[in-house]
């Protein structure tokens, strides 16, 4: 089995689904990841189904957060460079069934990386508190 995975920055120009259909003649990833294709999930459908994909699975990065987002950091005093590096990924059937949900970014001490605490909560479930 082979999985494949790339930020491909956008699924718009021609070079990059003439790229995937190399790599999928090439390795024959039984598993594509693409990120940052900056399309509709329609679009990603369709590239999908021209690379001879039967399953296309469209996730969406955008859990509701709480704390600070830049969940990596190089610590340095000067030069200092952070970024949203660690994304909780969800679908749109998880969203739907879990909208009160969101990710809790915790205090960065020991590593490089934020730890982080996905809170699952039901549509009904909103008042529900969680940890503190």
């Amino acid at each position: 089995m082979n999985t494949s995975f790339w930020n491909c920055r956008g699924l718009k120009g021609s070079m990059v689904v003439r790229r995937l259909k190399g790599i999928k003649r090439s390795y024959s990833p039984d598993i594509l990841f693409l990120v940052e294709t900056k399309n509709s999930d329609d679009k990603i459908r369709d590239v999908g189904v021209e690379l001879g994909y039967d399953y296309v699975k469209c996730v969406t990065p955008d859990l509701l957060f709480q704390g600070n987002n830049m969940t990596w950091s190089n610590k340095r005093k000067d030069n200092l460079i952070q970024c949203w590096l660690d994304r909780a990924l969800v679908n749109d059937e998880w969203c739907a069934n879990y909208s009160a949900s969101k990710v809790l970014y915790l205090e960065m001490i020991e590593s490089d990386h934020r730890p982080a605490v996905i809170q699952i909560r039901k549509n009904n479930d909103c008042n529900t508190p969680g940890p503190s």
